[in-house]
């Protein structure tokens, strides 16, 4: 008797991080929650040569019936386990914070540059850790840009708050910016710091707008329904039955992706890892500390716009909180090889 498919590529299914892999935990399950489970021409786009085929052999089981693989249900039941409806709110997430909470009070004026997205119970992700974080959504930047980027070269820029890197610190459970707040090209402080490239000012302007509205409105429909939806659909008024249902979160805990760091003033530390497919990436604090990865996100599913994926990351000791953005390369890089 031939081996399982199921069981052929349960490791993938289960262990894979990959954006390939991701695509096919869809399709398989969707064969168990086809309204639960969508998969889009873009998300079949990611997958391997080897996952499209493992999606062709699973697939022909699913034809012939899933209860005729003895092995079927018992692997569905563990990548269900292992990779939660995220759609639902998970135990330990508080999404959309009191924003008077987030930042110290001599800092509060940072909340017109970043959007709190969820609360996150530190025990959740490890037992040893206690408090909450928040995780935060840039703003900015413009299209073609990176967090940070228009203020590269001022002096606002440090080990903690540099191009697509932005460091707190956590004081009675508040988060204080490890450098200057002028880091934020909109800052008040920085009327008369000139555009670092053309219509700079006036298209961040025009975006903060559309970010703020986008996130009202996806704000008041959790609070009315409980659910979250595609924000910029919402804050063009798309009708509600066409709007695609967004997870509140991507990833908690576990290790993050270390390809999807972006260059940084900082030690970026990692453990190769065969099995799963991802390489595990540890940020070093300025001390010499790993910082480890609590939850991932993103930007698109609480704003209009934004990384493709924001990652937060603790580290304990010094109890200090950093973020990074990770951004997929467009069709054009991808066909120019980047």
């Amino acid at each position: 008797m031939s081996e399982s498919p199921f069981l052929r590529y349960k490791d993938v299914l289960v262990n894979d991080h990959s954006a390939s892999a991701k695509c096919l935990r869809s399709i398989v399950l969707s064969m168990r929650g086809p309204y639960r489970y969508a998969v889009a021409a873009d998300d079949l786009g990611q997958l391997s040569p080897e996952h499209f085929d493992a999606a062709q052999a699973l697939l022909s089981v699913y034809k012939k019936g899933l209860d005729k693989d003895p092995e079927a249900g018992d692997v569905l039941r563990e990548i269900e386990q292992r990779w939660p409806d995220y759609r639902k709110v998970p135990f330990g997430l508080y999404p959309f914070p009191d924003p008077e909470t987030v930042f110290v009070p001599d800092q509060a004026d940072l909340i017109e540059h970043l959007q709190p997205f969820f609360g996150i119970d530190l025990n959740v992700v490890n037992r040893e850790w206690s408090g909450y974080l928040t995780m935060l959504g840039p703003l900015e930047p413009t299209e073609h840009k990176f967090v940070g980027q228009a203020t590269e070269d001022t002096p606002w820029h440090s080990m903690l708050l540099h191009t697509n890197w932005i460091g707190f610190k956590v004081e009675e459970g508040r988060y204080r910016l490890m450098g200057d707040p002028r880091y934020f090209f909109l800052h008040a402080d920085n009327e008369q710091l000139g555009d670092p490239y053309e219509g700079a000012r006036e298209s961040l302007l025009a975006l903060y707008a559309d970010q703020k509205a986008a996130y009202e409105a996806t704000k008041k429909l959790y609070h009315d329904s409980g659910r979250l939806f595609f924000p910029s659909a919402l804050a063009e008024r798309v009708p509600l039955y066409d709007v695609e249902p967004m997870t509140f979160v991507e990833q908690i805990g576990g290790v993050a992706d270390f390809s999807k760091f972006p260059n940084s003033s900082l030690s970026l530390s990692y453990v190769e890892s065969a099995k799963n497919g991802v390489t595990a990436g540890y940020p070093r604090s300025p001390a010499g500390r790993l910082f480890h990865h609590v939850a991932s996100v993103p930007a698109h599913h609480y704003q209009s716009w934004g990384a493709d994926l924001i990652m937060m990351f603790y580290e304990p000791v010094e109890q200090l909180v950093l973020f990074t953005f990770y951004w997929e390369a467009s069709e054009d890089e991808r066909r120019a090889g980047y």
